[in-house]
């Protein structure tokens, strides 16, 4: 059975930051050359959009950012929305946007069946968000998504020891989660990596498929290795310098090595990422904080290289050294493998699925120092045969693990299972049949309306201040904490209204959003759907010229009264910490809250909006008599 894939990566040739470009590369020709149609999506450098085949794949480039600074989207993509985006979330998120816009009419021309992409990034997200609100793809509806883990950002948070700061950094974990969640299957190279993503993200337990990464060409690499002079044992790291990468652990047991005799040299081969904990580049301070000056001179610093440069200082060496305390399914020791070279590792994540440690490879404790040490001056007394065998043994190893050919079946199944889950949910659209809602806020809020009847319990958009446009993602809890306080516009299910404990500004949607959030209502988020701050500050009110009295009598009476009046279901309102109730108004069932009500002098004045609240559920009338 052939099928029609798009794959997603901002990493593609030329263009390389990673293990996801290679993956990608290896992986869309091997699904070619399986008889499968493959279309990638990825990015331009020029502000245009391009094609392109390669290898039976076509390659559709769409814009990104301007030039290689970083410092904005290109000015061919540069609207008030792409900038929103880029100041708020990831940079990438641009590219994100850029890839929902053309999605649609990429899946009519290929009949597109599966779509895949990493969760690094959330390049997904907008094209997600959009078939969550209930929206149309063209005639031939949404291809199923597939969530491929690769990095997520909090798991790089936490290996790298230093939690990001700032709304933009909470939003990304956010969206990456969110594009686990919302997807048709999650796949994963390693098993390390799918259990954290299993628990961190909530997921059913064997959820995540775990299928390797395929070989790809690396399959012909050439293993024979130069016949090499006499001197010190040469070995490689390949990959970013930052805390997650184990390059501190590396830095000191290699000196430890050394001192205790070892004739070894060790190339660094990577970007060296700024440290926020230091304000300098992390393998810059390691080397100075960890490498007596005697042995520095054996260390030679390479910087980021291309990847033919980076094959060829891997020819030139007797070993690669991948010490992360855990990675996914690392790209480099893959490579290293394929071509005959042996790999010391921490025996963690994926290295320690590559590398059984029984001759074709030489394993260490994660984080353990005197272990790595310990490995490296085993290394440095080998014989030339000694590691020969060694690299033998590691490629058949490898070969075994990720051979093209079994991998890309296994594939195959994955995505035929994951384009069947799609289909089943299109059958299973929610309805938009109408759900009985209140808007807070002015302006035609039909799409924010039509959210809800798609199965949310509040949905509010995008906001534009005096400061400019504001974007926000899926509202959550923590995510609205720290995103500005004036979201605008908001529609929310009449049937979540109880939810809103007593006290909360009725008048502030930022406010209500946060309650609904906190009391777990899931809400949503309309990015196409702009409304000024204005219609969020005290004296807004749902869109009717009494509103202003029925804004007043939900603050008043509490969401247990609320239930009763409008007819929903009662149970006990929640009562979260940032909250609290109105003074003198106590927790209550339904019917003691109106009984209590009835004999104070809200009663009265009751009888007053009782009209407007036959409004509000569409019931017409003048109201004026007694319920």
């Amino acid at each position: 059975m052939s099928l029609a894939i798009a794959m997603i990566s901002r990493e593609y040739p030329p263009f390389f930051g990673g293990g996801i470009g290679s993956y990608t590369e290896r992986c869309s020709q091997a699904l070619a050359a399986a008889g499968n149609r493959v279309v990638v999506i990825t990015v331009s450098g020029d502000g245009l959009t391009h094609r392109e085949e390669t290898g039976g794949v076509v390659v559709v480039r769409l814009p990104f950012l301007n030039g290689e600074d970083w410092s904005g989207p290109h000015a061919a993509i540069a609207t008030e929305r792409s900038m929103a985006a880029f100041r708020s979330f990831s940079p990438v998120s641009v590219f994100a946007m850029q890839v929902a816009e053309a999605l649609p009419g990429l899946v009519e021309e290929f009949e597109l069946e599966v779509v895949e992409a990493p969760e690094t990034g959330a390049l997904a997200w907008f094209a997600l968000n959009e078939r969550r609100l209930g929206r149309p793809c063209g005639k031939r509806g949404w291809p199923a998504f597939l969530t491929h883990l690769h990095s997520p950002s909090a798991w790089i948070e936490q290996w790298d020891r230093a939690p990001q700061a700032g709304r933009a950094h909470v939003e990304l974990k956010r969206m990456e989660r969110d594009c686990v969640q919302w997807a048709d299957g999650v796949l994963c190279d390693s098993r390390a990596l799918a259990v954290w993503a299993e628990e961190h993200f909530e997921l059913r337990h064997g959820s995540v498929e775990v299928i390797p990464a395929p070989l790809g060409d690396l399959e012909t690499t050439p293993t024979a290795r130069p016949i090499r002079a006499p001197g010190p044992r040469r070995i490689i790291y390949a990959g970013r310098l930052e805390p997650r990468k184990g390059v501190d652990l590396l830095l000191a047991g290699f000196a430890l090595a050394v001192e205790r005799g070892a004739d070894l040299r060790l190339d660094l081969a990577g970007r060296d990422i700024h440290d926020v904990r230091t304000g300098r580049p992390f393998g810059a301070a390691c080397l100075d904080r960890l490498v007596p000056p005697r042995i520095r001179a054996r260390i030679t610093v390479h910087g980021s290289l291309r990847p033919e440069a980076l094959s060829g200082l891997r020819r030139s060496a007797d070993l690669a050294a991948v010490p992360s305390p855990s990675d996914n399914f690392p790209n480099t020791c893959m490579e290293a493998m394929a071509e005959g070279l042996p790999v010391i590792a921490a025996r963690a994540g994926g290295m320690a699925e590559m590398i059984s440690g029984d001759g074709d490879g030489l394993l260490f404790e994660p984080g353990d120092i005197e272990g790595c040490a310990g490995a490296l001056v085993r290394a440095g007394s080998m014989s030339d045969a000694e590691l020969a065998e060694m690299g033998r043994a590691a490629r058949e190893r490898i070969v075994a693990i990720c051979g093209t050919a079994a991998i890309i079946r296994d594939r195959i199944r994955n995505l035929e299972c994951v384009a069947d889950h799609g289909a089943a949910r299109q059958c299973k659209r929610p309805s938009t049949a109408s759900v009985p809602s209140v808007v807070i806020g002015g302006g035609d809020a039909a799409p924010l309306v039509a959210a809800v009847n798609a199965g949310a319990a509040f949905a509010h958009g995008w906001v534009r201040t005096n400061r400019g446009l504001h974007a926000f993602g899926t509202p959550t809890t923590a995510g609205l904490a720290i995103a500005p306080r004036q979201i605008g516009t908001i529609a929310i299910a009449r049937s979540a209204l109880e939810r809103v404990p007593c006290g909360v500004d009725w008048r502030s949607p930022w406010e209500v959003a946060v309650a609904l959030a906190t009391a777990g209502e899931k809400g949503v988020v309309v990015p196409d759907f702009i409304s000024d701050a204005a219609v969020g500050t005290p004296g807004a009110a749902w869109p009717d010229a009494q509103g202003e009295e029925a804004v007043r009598l939900c603050m008043e009476l509490g969401p247990a009264m609320v239930a009763a009046i409008a007819g929903l279901p009662s149970k006990p309102a929640p009562r979260p910490g940032n909250f609290h109730q109105v003074p003198g108004v106590r927790e209550a069932s339904a019917e003691a809250e109106l009984a209590r009500i009835k004999a104070s002098r809200g009663w009265r004045w009751l009888q007053r909006v009782y009209g407007i609240l036959h409004r509000l559920k569409g019931r017409g009338g003048s109201g004026g008599g007694k319920p």
